[in-house]
C-alpha cells in the first residue's frame, strides 16, 4: 500500500470512515480513497494480479471483506 496526501475539503460532520475503491488499472493494481469527515486519503494498493481482470476480482474480494 502507498499512502498519498491527506486533503481536507470544508466543514463535513457525521459521516464516518468511508473506504472506495475508484479504479483498477492495467497491471491489476487498485487505487482508493479513504475518508472520514471532511478529510480524503488517495491510496494505492500494489497487487500480484497480471492483469486488470485479476485485479478487479481482488477488488471484488477487497470490498466483501469490508462489508463485514
Amino acid at each position: 500500500m502507498v499512502f498519498g496526501r491527506i486533503e481536507t475539503k470544508g466543514s463535513r460532520t457525521g459521516h464516518g470512515l468511508r473506504f472506495k475503491i475508484t479504479r483498477v488499472d492495467e497491471r491489476g493494481n487498485l487505487k482508493a480513497i479513504l475518508s472520514y469527515g471532511s478529510s480524503n486519503q488517495d491510496i494505492h494498493i500494489v497487487t500480484t494480479a497480471s492483469s486488470k481482470e485479476e485485479g478487479e476480482r481482488i477488488a471484488k474480494e477487497l470490498i466483501g471483506l469490508l462489508e463485514l
